[in-house]
């Protein structure tokens, strides 16, 4: 009798743990499933916003040859549909507003100049991102210029100290997050700008900012790692895509 109880309880313990297994083996599959429809997506987004990018790309090249003919309303057009990124790209850069909307404008001025020497067969918003990209680093050369002059003479004068910080960006999302971003190297900065805040492709901002790929690569590695570090990732980890896992 017992001997026939015992063999019951065994008989339920393998029952038992072949079910867990069954169960956890299943729940891997789900795991993997919903992983391979994320990629999916995710490719299927990409491949979308390349045709958009395509036919804008269309566009924007009809529109510069009318600006080359002499048509001011043709660039007008470009400029209203292209300077919400630049400017959202510059105010974060800068943090003062002021400062950002003076900034975008001389963007636009030397873009105008520029673009008699503009390649159609390369895409335009890249291309103007980089002149974005150069003159926010030459302004912030020419700040850091005038801050360390500024600090010389109160030193010698002892003038009352001067702000240079100028006002924080308070009313972007995810403030935490931000804050975090802003204290990383400017250039660890400029990559996560442009590919989590204005979804730039790791080759196009390889392009916007006139460095190999590779470096691209290691400078979104890196910011990633030093956000990892101070427990900040949040929403930026979940929007990583799939070209930043390869």
């Amino acid at each position: 009798m017992m001997e026939d109880t015992e063999n019951g309880y065994s008989g339920e313990i393998e029952i038992s743990k072949e079910t867990e297994a069954s169960e956890e083996a299943k729940a891997n599959k789900e795991t993997e499933a919903n992983k391979k429809n994320d990629v999916n997506k995710e490719i299927e987004v990409m491949a979308l916003r390349d045709k958009q990018r395509e036919k804008e790309n269309v566009r924007y090249n009809e529109l510069i040859c009318l600006t080359r003919a002499g048509d001011y309303s043709a660039y007008g057009e470009l400029y209203e549909d292209t300077v919400a990124d630049v400017y959202r790209t510059v105010r974060f850069l800068l943090k003062s507003a002021n400062e950002a909307e003076d900034l975008v404008q001389e963007i636009y001025i030397q873009a105008y100049r520029s673009l008699e020497r503009f390649n159609t067969e390369c895409n335009f918003r890249p291309w103007l991102m980089g002149i974005a990209m150069r003159q926010v680093q030459n302004y912030r050369r020419r700040e850091l210029i005038q801050f360390r002059f500024m600090q010389r003479l109160r030193k010698r004068d002892e003038v009352t100290e001067y702000d240079f910080a100028g006002d924080l960006v308070h009313k972007l999302s995810f403030k935490p997050l931000m804050d975090q971003v802003r204290r990383l190297p400017y250039k660890l900065q400029q990559v996560i700008t442009l590919h989590y805040l204005n979804e730039y492709t790791q080759e196009e901002i390889a392009a916007i900012l006139d460095i190999p790929l590779g470096t691209v690569k290691s400078r979104i590695h890196a910011a990633l790692s030093k956000l990892r570090q101070k427990h900040q990732t949040m929403e930026l980890y979940r929007k990583t895509r799939v070209e930043d896992m390869i």
